[in-house]
């Protein structure tokens, strides 16, 4: 398509040149912008030769038209003297290349040619098959992870991913399993450690997991939601001991590694067995509930749900005397006391095996009964508006000495307002004592 205003111009470049003999076909002459993007609205053209100057539309806006129409179409910009700085403006619209008025059959065809080299490599690279296969490659593992996404959330597959002899890996099982692993940082160490390479960090976990794993012949490992590397373990039996045991132990060797290499901490859980690929939505909530036991069991470990699903002995009647002596300590600002009983009630729930839920509940007990101590001494326009964001806060924790070092600042802040409070107040009664005794008791 040929889009030049001035009739002559347009004539002459329409015949100076033998199209066909190049490799082209012109389709169109437009008179302005406004009729070269009508015509592109409905037809596609794969070169556009465009002067800059013409009414309506100028040849740069009508570039921007183009990109958004046909992005891959290739542009030619023709120009006088006077604007070829202006024309540099259409660099950012990718222009192939500029002409200068006026211009000549030698250099106009040289230019043609060129492009014409420039348009048949790239049409013949998007359609070459070794290079579509060596991107498919390439793009395999991207595919693999979709397909295995689909699989454990229950998603419907695409077509093209229900072969497994295109994803090169094999599904079939008795059994399944479902692991899933989170990475923490294991403190400043790891900051230092990876510094601006830090977003390698999930693919060099998951290079190591995966080669482990396939070590031990287990070889589907996939990156989950979030930060979350994901694995489906295959086994032959349900309560199979020996493969289960071989699996534990690979994992566990997987954090250690992580942690040496890495200087990061690696939490694994892992869920029962299930029998059908349909099931594996319910593995991966339940890989996920053994994580949430990471607060209570630790982190650089693999937890199993058969592991911390053990019936509970504790009871809340255990903590209830300490949790009203806590409220005490908290009013009479005793920081020493308040120390030892924060110490023996965490104590008391590690010790016991309690469930998530019922270390949850605790903490709800624990936070309700801070407040209620400071509740109960301030004055009414002082008192505390219960932040709920504390739960969500502490829920998010990891670690269970880390929480138990939140609440016993949480009750020593608490008791240093109270302790202040009172002190304003004492303040107050002897100002007032000394106005009342300078009013009455003043010699006359």
């Amino acid at each position: 398509m040929i889009v030049e205003d001035e009739i002559p111009i347009r004539n002459i470049i329409a015949r100076m040149i033998d199209w066909k003999e190049l490799g082209f076909e012109l389709v169109y002459q437009a008179d302005n912008g406004q009729m070269a993007l009508a015509y592109l609205e409905t037809e596609k053209v794969d070169l556009i030769i465009t002067d800059i100057s013409m009414p309506f539309m100028d040849g740069l806006e009508l570039c921007q038209h183009i990109r958004k129409l046909l992005p891959t179409t290739t542009i030619v910009i023709l120009t006088g003297h006077n604007e070829f700085n202006y024309a540099q403006k259409a660099i950012e619209l990718n222009v192939s290349n500029y002409l200068l008025k006026p211009i000549t059959r030698d250099g106009f065809t040289k230019t043609l040619q060129e492009i014409k080299l420039e348009m048949d490599e790239k049409y013949h690279t998007l359609n070459d098959l070794v290079f579509l296969r060596k991107q498919y490659h390439n793009s395999k593992e991207v595919l693999k992870n979709k397909f295995f996404i689909n699989l454990m959330f229950g998603y419907t597959q695409p077509h093209y991913l229900n072969h497994e002899e295109i994803l090169d890996v094999s599904i079939e099982s008795s059994w399944y399993s479902v692991g899933v692993m989170t990475i923490e940082d294991s403190g400043e160490e790891a900051d230092g450690f990876w510094g601006k390479d830090r977003p390698l960090l999930e693919f060099a976990v998951y290079n190591l997991s995966r080669e482990l794993l396939g070590s031990i012949h287990q070889d589907i490992v996939f990156f989950g939601p979030g930060n979350q590397i994901c694995m489906i373990f295959k086994m032959h039996e349900e309560k199979n001991v020996e493969s289960i045991n071989e699996i534990i132990l690979c994992l566990e060797d997987v954090s250690v590694q992580i942690e040496s290499h890495f200087k990061m901490s690696a939490t694994i859980g892992i869920s029962e067995a299930y029998k059908s690929l349909t099931d594996l939505s319910f593995a991966y909530d339940e890989a996920n509930a053994a994580l949430e036991y990471r607060v209570l069991e630790g982190s650089e470990r693999v937890i199993t749900k058969s592991s911390v699903e053990k019936k509970s002995s504790f009871t809340f009647r255990k903590i209830e005397e300490q949790l009203k002596r806590l409220e005490y300590s908290i009013k009479v600002g005793d920081t020493s006391s308040l120390k030892k009983i924060i110490t023996y009630v965490f104590s008391v729930v590690n010790y016991e095996n309690v469930t998530i839920n019922e270390f949850r509940t605790f903490l709800m007990q624990l936070t309700m009964s801070i407040f209620k101590s400071y509740n109960d001494i301030s004055s009414n326009d002082e008192e505390v508006i219960f932040d709920y964001t504390i739960f969500s806060r502490v829920f998010e924790m990891s670690d269970f000495a880390e929480i138990q070092r939140y609440y016993l600042n949480l009750c020593e802040d608490l008791s240093n307002k109270i302790q202040s409070v009172r002190e304003d107040e004492e303040q107050g009664h002897v100002k007032e004592a000394c106005t009342y005794i300078e009013e009455n008791y003043t010699d006359p």
